[in-house]
């Protein structure tokens, strides 16, 4: 019902149809050489993300730094960042852009990491209980897939965003945060949010911290940065 930030190879996140495909669009058209992440390399904080939490901290960099176009590049559905020059790119399976084929990201396999969100994600969509029924919990999915999913006209693609640019801007807004960019300092700034009083606080400042640690762990170690629904 959220979200994950992973860092990893395709293969770890796709099932290996739809990896290798992805794996040839990018060699292809971007470069042989763009890092791709290697056998054991992976992270993933198992903390699921309520889907609005990307959107929210989105706003918080629009606000706070006007321009952030890596931040904005990709929606918390089926985008993933790479090491690479182009700043955004889309990927549609198959070639199949909208009215071609594809819906919805059908082939794509997301890991299922973490306890469920849902208790969260009602309580941040204001429902007050869970959907009793099939009807009501697609309508509640309709909702959330409308509000938090992929941008009009690019359903069914994946979104491909720059993984340093996106690094970048992260830092700079910790550093208007008064939080300083640095994997023990973000981690405290986490972890503070651990208990059952404070999770739901602050959520663009958690999603901060998960996207910057994830972020930081990928540029690291080679690997694509994935936003898994």
């Amino acid at each position: 019902m959220g979200f994950n930030f992973v860092a990893s190879m395709p293969v770890d996140v796709f099932v290996e149809e739809f990896a290798d495909e992805f794996v040839r669009y990018v060699q292809t058209h971007v470069s042989p050489d763009v890092p791709l992440g290697q056998a054991a390399r992976y992270f993933c904080i198992e903390d699921e993300l309520a889907w609005s939490w990307w959107s929210e901290l989105q706003g918080l960099a629009r606000a706070k730094m006007g321009e952030c176009p890596h931040i904005l590049a990709v929606d918390a559905w089926q985008g993933v960042y790479l090491d690479m020059q182009p700043d955004r790119l889309l990927f549609w399976p198959d070639g199949k852009a909208p009215g071609q084929g594809y819906d919805d990201f059908g082939r794509g396999r997301a890991i299922e990491i973490g306890a469920p969100a849902w208790k969260r994600l009602l309580r941040r969509l204001k429902l007050m209980r869970q959907p009793e029924t099939s009807d009501e919990f697609a309508s509640v999915m309709q909702g959330m897939v409308e509000a938090y999913g992929t941008r009009r006209g690019e359903r069914g693609a994946v979104q491909i965003g720059n993984l340093r640019g996106l690094f970048g801007e992260l830092s700079a807004l910790l550093q208007l945060l008064d939080i300083d960019a640095s994997r023990d300092t973000v981690e405290a700034a986490r972890v503070k949010y651990h208990s059952d009083d404070h999770c739901d606080d602050d959520p663009e400042i958690q999603c901060l911290c998960h996207a910057w640690l994830t972020a930081d762990f990928a540029l690291r170690n080679g690997c694509p940065l994935w936003l898994i629904k």
